[in-house]
């Protein structure tokens, strides 16, 4: 007996989970390291979630599904095709940090700057990191055989 999930499904589980899966790897390495954090886990966890949700998920659906789609109809989806992508995508999302304070008054350009060589590489390893965990749910097919029956000696 093969267990079947359909291609459809996993596609929407990978935009549902892979934009959260940054904040959720983040948050499993802090918690190994709780000290270096000045907050606790369950003061955290909801925060950083929603930050990711808020980061991750407009993005996702406004560029990722075209570029899915996009991506779909050329040909078959690769790894680095999803790393790339998602890359892309945390590139957007790293910017738009540095967008904002752009907007704002009193802002040095030595302040922007900063704010870029920090947020965009690490929304690019975000991105790359979800774009990893896409690729996992949408194209790793879980329609292994189960091991066959032995038949006993009698």
């Amino acid at each position: 007996m093969k267990l079947r999930i359909p291609k459809t499904l996993r596609v929407i589980a990978g935009f549902i989970i892979a934009p959260l899966s940054p904040s959720v790897i983040i948050l499993l390495l802090s918690s190994v390291s709780p000290s270096s954090l000045n907050f606790t886990m369950p003061q955290l966890t909801p925060w950083f979630l929603g930050l990711g949700a808020v980061l991750g998920y407009p993005v996702a659906f406004v560029i990722g599904i075209p570029l899915y789609v996009a991506f779909r109809t050329s040909r078959q989806i690769t790894f680095s095709m999803c790393l790339a992508g998602g890359g892309a995508l945390g590139a957007i999302d790293g910017f738009l940090p540095v967008l904002a304070e752009l907007s704002q008054k009193n802002k040095s350009p030595e302040h922007i700057e900063q704010l870029a060589i920090h947020f965009i590489p690490i929304g690019i390893l975000c991105g790359m990191t979800a774009g990893a965990i896409f690729w996992v749910i949408t194209q790793v097919k879980l329609d292994r055989p189960t091991a066959p029956k032995v038949k006993e000696l009698e």
